[in-house]
């Protein structure tokens, strides 16, 4: 009876991540061609007023992660943002937030891709980072074989 019990709660861990894995597939190729379309927003001038690097909250852990904030206008009405990509990492290391910094010290004058249809939506970096993009299919990816592997019992005693 326990052997049953312990193949049924793999089984259902495993279902779960398989879930969880497909569930974040379909949202990153719903979300795809969104990111595509940023390219072609209409762009205007902005100026960074912040970059820095501050301690993140993600989950109850703590992070060092980079702070970049920008100000532009759109047809007059001025914007503050800092949302530099689509796709952001998170779970640094210093060096790393250090280094994202490194393109926007304060005072630099930078290239906005704006929302038409909502200008207060923007980012310095239209489209997204391959290299995000790929670790987030990749962890994905992981959640559906552990999952798949736990159904099969593979990981059982």
């Amino acid at each position: 009876m326990n052997l049953l019990h312990d193949l049924s709660g793999h089984a259902m861990v495993g279902a779960f991540l398989i879930g969880v894995g497909l569930f974040f597939l379909i949202v990153l190729s719903w979300a795809l061609p969104g990111w595509f379309k940023i390219k072609n927003w209409p762009q205007t001038t902005g100026r960074i007023i912040e970059s820095e690097v501050r301690w993140k909250s993600m989950g109850g852990d703590h992070f060092p992660g980079p702070q970049i904030s920008y100000r532009y206008s759109v047809e007059g009405r001025e914007y503050t943002n800092d949302q530099v990509a689509p796709i952001d990492s998170c779970g640094e290391s210093t060096a790393a937030a250090k280094a994202k910094l490194v393109p926007y010290p304060v005072g630099k004058e930078v290239t906005v891709f704006y929302d038409a249809k909502n200008p207060k939506v923007s980012y310095l970096q239209p489209g997204f980072s391959l290299g995000s993009f790929a670790l987030l299919v990749l962890i994905c990816c992981i959640f559906i074989a552990v999952g798949i592997l736990l159904c099969k019992g593979v990981f059982h005693r």
